[in-house]
Formats: C-alpha cells, structure tokens, sequence
C-alpha cells in the first residue's frame, strides 16, 4: 500500500539530522584523498595465529627472490642481459609468495598503497607510506621479514673481508674496518642494481616516437642498427649511469649521517667507537634517526636517478615521481631495524660487563679471614684490569695487599663492592690503629 512519507516521524534517528564531522585532513596533504575500498571502511578477514606466522614465511619468501632478482640486476647491469634466469626468476617467485599471503595483510598491503596514490605531493606520501607501515603491526613485520634476505650478502661480503683482513695479519680493529667497509660497499651496489632496474624498465617501455627524439639512438639507426638493439643499448647506457650514481648516493649518506651505516657496518662485523660509546638513549637515538634518514635518502635517490635518465628520453618525466613513498618506506626499515639492533647491542654489552675475570690476575682474596673486621674472606677487584674497571681506576693500580694475592674468581660487576669493601676495611683498622 502507498505510504505517506510525510507521516513518519524521524525524531530520534539519524536521518534528517547533521552528519557528524569526519577528520579533519587540512593542511596535510590528505584532503583528497579516498579511503574507499581500504580497511577504514571495510572489516578486514579474520587471521589465525598460525596464518600469521604463515605470513612472516611468505614475506621471507618474497625478500629471498627480491634478492636473487638483484642479483639478476648487478649481472644484467655488467653483461647487458636484463632478462637473464636470476631476474625472471626472481620476479616470478617474488609474485608466487606474495599470492600466498592472507586476505588480511593483502588488504592492509593494497590500501597502504592507496592511501599513498591518493596522497597530494612526495612529502604527504612519504609520511604516509612512513606511519601506515609503522604504525601497523602486521606491515612493519612483514616489511622487515622481506627486508632480512636483503642482509644477507652484506653481512657475507662484510664478514668475509674481515676474515681476509686478519688473514693478512691485520689486527682486529683494521679487520673491523675492512669488514664495515665491504659491507657499505655491498648495500651501495645492491641499491644501485635498483636504481638501473627501474631506469631500464622505463626506458623500455617508452613509445618509440620519443626515442626517435634521442640523438645516440638516432645515430645507432643511421649505423643500420635494428631499432630494439638500438633502444636496448640506449637503455642500458643509461641504466648504468643510473646505477652509478644511485651507488654514490648510497655510500656518501652512509659516510656523512650519524649513524647512517649502523646496519651496514654491524653486519660487515664493524665495530666503530662512534656506535660503541655514549649512553643507551644517545646511541639509540643516533642510530635510529641516521639509519631512517639514510635508507629514506638512499632510496629517494635511487628513484630519482632512475627517473632523471629516464627524461633523457622522455623530457615528460618527473624526477621526483616515486620519490615519496620511497622515502618513506626505506624509512620505516632503516629506523626499527636499528632501534632493535642497538637496544640488543646494548643489552649484551650489558651482560659482557658482567663477565667473570679471565686471569689470577684480576682479583686478591684474603688468606687470613680473621684480618677483616667481620670475620668474613672477601673477593677484591684488581683495579689495574682496565676490562674490568670503570674509567681511572688504572691509575690506582697498586700490588696485593698484605696478606691477600690476586687469585682470579669474581661474581658479577665486583668493582663497586670492592672498593666499598676496602674502604670499610681502611676504616675500621685506622680506628683499631687509633685505639
């Protein structure tokens, strides 16, 4: 039956009523943005603990090809074959495991990157690419668990050196050196293989009327030189050129940040006294910042690199394009990567300053109980074992006691008690003395 809609009374629902204001995105890049199809609007599948662990398998799986597909890279780069077995593998088997991932880190993957698109300007999508990976549990581990087969090299480069190092009589801190510096040198040409990747695919997927514009493809067509070969030795010229300077950006930001090569030296077995020294919070500041800037910076560059060869053919080109989200991702990988690794490194140098003394050297016990006002033998630190004791206590260096010899056994960080002890000692015989 017909309904009169003028009847119904609306009071009390939402219909007819204001809408409640939305968040408000002004002056942040995020105006125009549309979140429609991501998870701000949608529920996103259930995922079980172990499809999660699942997950953290599949993205290994997706980091392990991402490296052989770099491999694939460095040797396309150095013999111009591009389409060689390590790159087509690696990009089928980089697909392969990312289809095995859950619904769930697939939704959360694909609104990330709309979020990113529909962000306005490079520094808006860098700040989003950045936050929506670290703000979100499951995409900052699955980002890290792609990110660990990409360590591997340098840490087995950087190692390697090291080794080499002490094998031609080097000392450990020349091989400590040696061992960060391959290691730098491993990152720089791992992210320059990228750089030249993405310059070649988009020099090749440019229409032939731009390239008809290019002089040294002109000139290999007046050569009689069959037009793809001319396109594809063009390209590679210009993906080495790419790469190379890709490869110098990355080692310049690892030098001059503070903390910039906290990874790459760690891995390659560095241990340099700038990372090693200051308090927990200073260090740990340090090297989370440097290493986020860096990895933002280096891989910022590489995109823009790639991008300004690519106009050399094709003047509509923005050199910035993709810059952004590559900021921000490389970002969100350097920072957490170091936090974890310094709060670790911190908390074992925590245990190692408690280790037991390695001579008889290192501490003197009583061989006379009775001579200690309390009846009790005590254990007393060697203040000339520089290992062992804080900062000046070398120049106290003095032979064993009276009495005591330094015999060797120490339980935990003795110092302080030791000198507590001694202190008491003092006293209470000046106070014998003087009775």
């Amino acid at each position: 039956m017909p309904v009169d809609i003028n009847a119904i009374d609306f009071s009390g629902t939402d219909i007819g009523q204001e809408a409640p204001a939305g968040p408000d995105f002004s002056g942040t890049g995020l105006e125009d943005v549309d979140f429609s199809g991501t998870e701000l609007e949608q529920e996103l599948p259930e995922r079980s603990a172990l499809r999660a662990a699942g997950d953290l398998g599949a993205s290994f799986g997706v980091g392990a090809n991402m490296l052989l597909e770099t491999a694939g890279n460095l040797y396309g780069l150095a013999s111009g074959d591009m389409e060689n077995w390590a790159t087509m593998q690696g990009e089928s088997g980089r697909e392969f495991w990312q289809d095995l991932k859950s619904e769930r880190l697939v939704a959360k993957e694909q609104a990330r990157q709309a979020r990113i698109d529909q962000a306005n300007g490079e520094w808006s999508k860098a700040g989003v690419a950045f936050w929506d990976t670290v703000s979100d549990p499951d995409l900052l581990t699955s980002f890290l668990f792609e990110q660990v087969p990409m360590m591997l090299p340098i840490a087995g480069v950087g190692r390697v050196g090291a080794a080499g190092a002490k094998a031609l009589g080097g000392g450990a801190k020349a091989a400590a050196r040696v061992g960060a510096g391959a290691g730098m040198g491993t990152a720089a040409a791992m992210q320059g293989s990228d750089a030249g990747s993405q310059a070649y695919d988009q020099l090749m997927a440019l229409p032939d009327e731009l390239w008809k514009e290019h002089p040294a493809y002109q000139a290999l067509l007046a050569d009689k030189v069959d037009p793809e070969v001319a396109k594809h030795t063009v390209a590679m010229e210009l993906s080495r050129d790419a790469a190379i300077v890709s490869g110098l950006v990355s080692l310049g930001t690892m030098a001059l940040l503070p903390g910039g090569a906290y990874i790459e030296s760690r891995l390659g077995g560095g241990k340099a006294a700038a990372n090693a020294t200051g308090s927990f919070w200073k260090r740990l500041g340090k090297n989370t910042v440097g290493e986020a800037l860096q990895e933002g910076a280096e891989e910022a560059a590489g995109a823009a690199s790639a991008n300004y060869f690519t106009r050399l053919v094709n003047p509509a080109q923005s050199v910035t394009e993709g810059t952004g989200q590559s900021f921000g991702l490389g970002a969100a990988m350097g920072g957490p990567i170091s936090a974890v690794g310094t709060t670790a490194e911190a908390g074992i140098e925590r245990l190692t300053n408690r280790r037991q003394p390695e001579s008889d050297d290192d501490v003197a016990i009583d061989l006379d109980p009775a001579a200690e006002p309390d009846g009790q033998r005590h254990v007393i630190l060697n203040p000339s074992h520089s290992s062992l004791c804080r900062a000046g206590c070398a120049a106290r260096a003095r032979p064993a006691p009276a009495g005591r010899r330094w015999l060797g056994r120490a339980v935990g960080d003795p110092g302080g008690e030791a000198r507590e002890r001694e202190q008491r000692a003092a006293g209470a015989a000046q106070a014998h003395g003087g009775a």
